[in-house]
């Protein structure tokens, strides 16, 4: 990935929008540049990968660098992020690892959520209310997948049959009812480049936080699943790069997913995914990963987070998060574990009202009245009615 750190007249404009994460550990002044992160941005146009900015701050907050220097020097000139990393940690003599870890700059909600909690646990919804119920039980991230989508909303198989519309619909309901990032499955991009400029900027303005897309031919399978085939890297970071090129802010994210590992091991899905970062994707998901130690050495090859699928009877163990963090890896998904879960207790109601003649056998199972209304704030919503009809509805008084 490269970055442009451009000085226009000594000075830039503000960014349009607040897209900032600052860790409260690094404080508001010693960087030389003036006391709040506000001073910062008037010094910099900045369009950069979080890493870069954090190599920057930890050269102003250390003194180890004149601000004028890092201006001549940097001002209006192509780096390479990881080149760019190495060189001035390694002529600064500052710690490679405390550089890499300290983030300035968070390009997106989900990043966000990434600096605040490691790995970060990102469980799928299926609707609103289960978008509802995880908030409020203390998720920090959502997930709509597509298979989930194709099989809980439409009733079909995962296998490249939804459009884009499917998932649009389903997704506006759960942005509608929580502020929680969400990372949205587009599976293929619905198409060619046109599709996935088309696909992106609907899915951001329908309140994502997050896209991933893969490798997979159009008449794509499920990742776990035999017989997958995969386009060429070459066709795959087009994609990537039709992605980038189609959203609106920067700050929306872009995942590239493989399914290289099944079909062409390990050092080709670590190529594949350097050459998608490489394009401009902000987030690498390899999908299918058989063993923990795959994990922590893709997490070591790229310079963005890694997401573990840990998806249920598949070809990946179901790994705790505290054995993902050793490996590095950035985001514990769980696509469809809730879904699975309330397709059971359905299934078991269905059978029992079915053989019994009534649900009494299965209420123990249930949620209840109040427990519903819980989650929905339904007591509030009474309560603004009563605040704003004085009198009953449709009283002729």
């Amino acid at each position: 990935m490269w970055v442009r750190i451009q000085l226009v007249n000594g000075q830039s404009q503000k960014p349009a929008s607040d897209h900032y994460y600052w860790p409260p550990e690094l404080g508001t002044d010693g960087f030389g540049l003036g006391e709040t992160r506000d001073d910062l941005r008037n010094y910099f146009e900045i369009s950069a990968d979080y890493i870069i900015q954090a190599a920057l701050a930890e050269m102003y907050k250390s003194n180890r660098i004149d601000k004028e220097k890092w201006r001549e020097q940097q001002a209006g000139l192509d780096i390479n992020i990881e080149k760019s990393i190495r060189l001035n940690v390694s002529l600064l003599k500052i710690n490679e690892k405390k550089v890499l870890e300290t983030v300035l700059m968070i390009k997106s909600r989900l990043h966000a959520a990434i600096a605040d909690e490691k790995p970060l646990q990102c469980v799928g919804v299926m609707n609103a209310y289960h978008a509802r119920m995880a908030a409020a039980t203390g998720f920090k991230a959502l997930y709509l997948s597509g298979g989930g989508v194709a099989a809980g909303s439409c009733g079909i198989p995962d296998l490249g049959i939804t459009t884009m519309d499917d998932v649009l619909t389903d997704l506006r309901r759960i942005t509608a009812v929580t502020g929680l990032p969400v990372l949205v499955d587009i599976d293929t991009g619905w198409g060619s480049a046109f599709n996935i400029n088309r696909g992106i900027r609907a899915v951001e303005q329908a309140g994502a936080a997050a896209v991933h897309i893969e490798d997979q031919v159009q008449q794509k399978r499920c990742g776990h699943r035999p017989n997958k085939a995969i386009v060429t890297k070459t066709e795959m970071v087009d994609r990537i790069k039709a992605a980038v090129d189609a959203r609106r802010d920067d700050a929306f994210g872009i995942m590239a997913r493989t399914d290289a590992l099944a079909n062409e091991g390990l050092p080709a899905t670590i190529d594949r995914l350097g050459a998608c970062v490489e394009a401009g994707a902000d987030m690498v998901f390899p999908e299918a990963v058989t063993e923990l130690k795959q994990y922590r050495e893709l997490a070591a090859a790229v310079s963005v987070p890694v997401l573990a699928n840990i998806t249920e009877f598949g070809s990946t163990p179901l790994f705790t998060t505290r054995q993902l963090l050793e490996v590095d890896v950035s985001i514990a998904l769980y696509p469809l574990s809730a879904f699975r879960s309330a397709n059971q207790a359905a299934l078991n109601t269905f059978r029992a009202i079915r053989r019994d003649g009534g649900q009494k056998t299965v209420m123990d199972t249930m949620q209840t009245r109040e427990e519903l209304y819980d989650f929905l704030n339904y007591h509030a919503y009474e309560q603004k009615l009563d605040e704003l009809f004085t009198n009953p509805p449709y009283s002729d008084e």
